[in-house]
């Protein structure tokens, strides 16, 4: 880690020291397995409901090291059309039965739009054209109906 010169307004090049050096030890309830408790948690109660190959994908961690941490959360677990497994926190809120999702508008370069994978259940193959152009350096803003990209604005 870089640490700030000694004397305020020093023009001494930065010093490199390990963290430990200057934060202290990690103390021992926040190894790795917590840390990936809170990932896990946080991309849940921040994203909502996602498969865990998602959140490992986002993180950059091996599907691996999340299979066990989410074994001993207490998450909701559902089932997608396709079978896939979706965690979600266990106390965050569920739509009603007949919920629709709402209009949404996103702007340029969303990142639902521009998620580590396509995305297809928001835009599907044959409206891809609509927010992306080789004629066009940024994404065209778009807005979704019932969860879908539906057109631009």
């Amino acid at each position: 880690m870089r640490v700030p010169p000694s004397v305020p307004g020093s023009t001494d090049a930065p010093t490199s020291i390990p963290s430990e050096d200057w934060i202290g030890p990690t103390p021992p309830d926040q190894d790795e397995a917590s840390g990936l408790e809170l990932l896990l948690r946080r991309h849940l109660s921040g994203f909502g409901p996602a498969p865990l190959r998602d959140v490992a994908n986002w993180a950059g961690v091996p599907v691996g090291a999340l299979l066990a941490v989410a074994d001993r959360l207490a998450v909701r677990r559902f089932r997608d059309e396709s079978g896939t497994e979706i965690l979600d926190v266990a106390d965050g809120p569920l739509p009603g039965a007949g919920a629709r999702a709402p209009v949404r508008f996103l702007g340029t370069w969303d990142a639902v739009l521009l998620a580590h994978a396509r995305r297809t259940c928001v835009l599907r193959e044959e409206h891809r054209p609509l927010p992306f152009s080789n004629k066009s350096p940024q994404s065209t803003p778009c807005f979704l109906v019932d969860g879908q990209v539906v057109g631009t604005w």
